[in-house]
């Protein structure tokens, strides 16, 4: 099933695409903490958490996303070298 999926998004040309999308810096650097930022806050809100503990795990997840991405980066930056 997945294979024939596949072949339809490779005939299209979508997964270079969105393989292309997805490696730009500002995905990478703004876009990706701050989807994983708003989503915590939207679960806090759908789970009628108290808005100060809301606004603490919106900065802790945005937090922890960003600096995971920036300590993955150099990981692999120390790798190649």
């Amino acid at each position: 099933m997945f294979g024939k999926f596949r072949k339809a998004l490779e005939w299209l040309g979508l997964i270079e695409t969105v393989n292309a999308i997805l490696h730009i810096e500002f995905v990478r650097t703004l876009l990706l903490p701050t989807v994983v930022a708003v989503m915590t806050g939207a679960a806090g809100i759908f789970g009628h958490v108290p808005f100060m503990r809301i606004i603490m795990a919106t900065a802790l997840a945005f937090m922890g996303t960003a600096q995971g991405m920036l300590r993955a980066s150099e990981y692999v930056e120390r790798k190649i070298r």
